[in-house]
């Protein structure tokens, strides 16, 4: 949102109870973390429904869609606890939350 732009539709946005302008402004709301925690588990699904997909591509292009398939699903993982490199203990959620209540 640094840059004003939100990449996410205005109705996921209302449905907890989040508009743009409250992310493009730093305010997140209670209800952020929820809607974090919903787009990860909406994206983990399609991942899984991608899981035969490498079967299907050239095998000369297969290994850099494993690495970001990879790369990506980790990402995913914010939510459940993954260690950055940030303060001891902290997740990669608590440091997207600390830059947009900045």
């Amino acid at each position: 949102s640094g840059m004003g732009r939100v990449y996410l539709p205005g109705q996921i946005l209302a449905e907890f109870g989040l508009t743009r302008q409250d992310l493009l402004e730093g305010r997140p709301g209670p209800h952020f973390k929820a809607l974090v925690q919903h787009m990860a588990s909406r994206a983990r699904h399609y991942y899984e429904q991608a899981e035969p997909l490498p079967g299907h591509i050239d095998p000369c292009s297969r290994a850099a869609l494993l690495a970001m398939r990879g790369i990506y699903r980790r990402l995913l993982d914010i939510d459940k606890g993954i260690k950055t490199g940030g303060m001891p203990g902290q997740t990669a959620y608590e440091l997207l939350i600390a830059d947009l209540t900045r």
